[in-house]
């Protein structure tokens, strides 16, 4: 058995990533893909921006999403951004989690599942953050952080429902880690794509 080199294996795979990142002919039709697999924050959301400012109105552009998740700010303006392209088609791959699951509810075009995908988990706001001000020794600046953090897991709750099974909300409402595989993700995909048109 031959193996192959390491040297071979990253030129297979910058190949392989520059076919993806650049547009490519597809049935004489131009389609503008990105690959997008890092946590939601500010540096890793602005060259996800400019790839969505240079679709061109004639093209179709793919979105391969797979997040673990990040700042649920940030989250709203990929959501935001996303929307703004009529022609982008969302590809779910490996998995998505926290504030990723939260862009996927709010995308408004077509969605697909990769065949590797495998699944997600949500969780509530304060699971996810640990700062100063959360634990502040100054207790009015304690009380205000929990205060937002409850308003933003509400406004994810409501997200939620027609979605996840009651057993999953309670689980979530208790500040447990909630998981769904695959199979959960198929469903909530196809209630997604029809009420989005698709």
């Amino acid at each position: 058995m031959n193996r192959i080199s390491e040297d071979e294996v990253n030129d297979l795979t910058n190949f392989i990533n520059q076919i993806l990142n650049n547009p490519v002919n597809l049935d004489n039709q131009k389609v503008n893909r990105l690959i997008f697999k890092d946590e939601i924050c500010e540096e890793t959301v602005s060259p996800l921006l400019g790839w969505i400012e240079s679709i061109e109105p004639e093209e179709e552009a793919k979105l391969y999403f797979s997040s673990n998740g990040g700042v649920c700010g940030i989250s709203g303006v990929v959501w935001e951004a996303i929307n703004s392209v009529d022609n982008l088609e969302l590809c779910l791959i490996e998995s998505i989690e926290s504030a990723a699951v939260d862009i996927v509810l709010n995308f408004e075009g077509k969605i697909s599942l990769g065949p590797y995908f495998l699944g997600g988990m949500i969780h509530k706001l304060d699971n996810q953050l640990s700062s100063k001000e959360l634990n502040s020794s100054i207790p009015s600046v304690s009380k205000i952080m929990a205060g937002q953090y409850k308003i933003f897991d509400d406004i994810s709750i409501d997200l939620y429902k027609g979605f996840f099974t009651k057993k999953q909300l309670d689980d979530y409402r208790k500040g447990l880690d909630v998981y769904f595989d695959r199979k959960h993700m198929e469903s909530i995909v196809k209630k997604l794509n029809k009420r989005n048109g698709y």
